[in-house]
């Protein structure tokens, strides 16, 4: 192969990185710092194992694996755990946070609360820090337990 081809590899191969990175990323932007280092922390441990991860959510919020499967097709575990606990907290139903969050999932949380009408974000996001400890995988278990 000549050095046209090489160069031609490495950029498709550094441009397809690029993309996959940028779709790997997981940025909850809730407007709370501790909550969004939560959340990463959370996410990364329950990615390791989804089968478990449905099948703890199944049982804690009374859902259907079939929904947390279809939930996990467009978002991320821990913003699953984040639309449940919105359903818990507010009025709001699962159909209007995903109308939401599929019109305005790239500005964060922050956003699809504001635009949920969710005035006070900050006691909101205090609430559910205290429902579910965003911590690891473990606690999280055990938070389930203990409820």
């Amino acid at each position: 192969m000549n050095k046209l081809s090489y160069l031609l590899y490495f950029m498709l191969f550094s441009a397809s990185f690029i993309l996959i990175s940028q779709a790997l990323s997981f940025d909850p932007e809730t407007g709370d710092e501790r909550l969004d280092q939560q959340l990463h922390e959370v996410n990364s441990n329950l990615v390791q194992d989804i089968p478990a991860f449905k099948s703890r959510v199944s049982t804690e919020y009374k859902v259907d694996e079939a929904k947390i499967s279809k939930l996990l097709d467009e978002m991320e575990p821990a913003e699953v755990l984040m639309t449940l606990q919105l359903i818990t907290l507010t009025s709001k139903s699962l159909e209007d946070i995903l109308i939401s969050y599929k019109k305005n999932h790239q500005h964060g949380w922050k956003t699809i609360a504001a635009d949920l009408g969710i005035q006070d974000q900050e006691l909101l996001y205090k609430e559910i820090r205290n429902v579910i400890i965003f911590n690891s995988a473990t606690t999280y278990e055990n938070s389930l337990s203990q409820r």
